[in-house]
């Protein structure tokens, strides 16, 4: 199918590029070419978004389950009830939603661990670096 989803974004980006180039003196080139670059970001990214956040949803899902004792046990109710949830796994949006809910439990047990709890830390924060070398939108994501 064509014109693609990317082929359609680098076009309006081509299109902003054209505008600066006829207008360069314009106040508004800068917010343009951030525009511009942004498109070309979401070109680049949008694909890879569903296998990243499936990836994120089921890695914090593990994690938050092996740190079921640790933190309060509604949090870890909470992340198991939603893996339960019926959900289209093609639906962006909700994996999205889902990604939103497992980060915010995962920011609840960061703030119930105790200070001494050094390990369930570590493994929290490896988690959230590799979250930061796989997410596609950040123009480092592994692809």
């Amino acid at each position: 199918m064509h014109p693609t989803i990317d082929e359609q974004l680098e076009g309006i980006a081509r299109l902003i590029d054209r505008t600066m180039e006829r207008h360069p003196d314009d106040p508004s080139v800068d917010r343009l070419r951030d525009a511009a670059g942004t498109l070309r970001r979401v070109a680049n990214s949008w694909a890879a978004m569903l296998p990243f956040l499936s990836w994120d949803n089921a890695a914090m899902r593990a994690l938050l389950e092996k740190l079921d004792a640790k933190p309060p046990r509604a949090v870890a109710a909470r992340a198991r009830a939603s893996a339960a949830a019926e959900r289209d796994p093609l639906d962006v949006r909700a994996a999205h939603d889902e990604n939103k809910l497992l980060r915010g439990l995962l920011a609840e047990v960061v703030q119930a661990l105790p200070p001494g709890a050094a390990a369930p830390r570590a493994e929290i924060a490896a988690h959230l670096r590799e979250r930061i070398a796989r997410d596609p939108f950040s123009g480092r994501g592994r692809r």
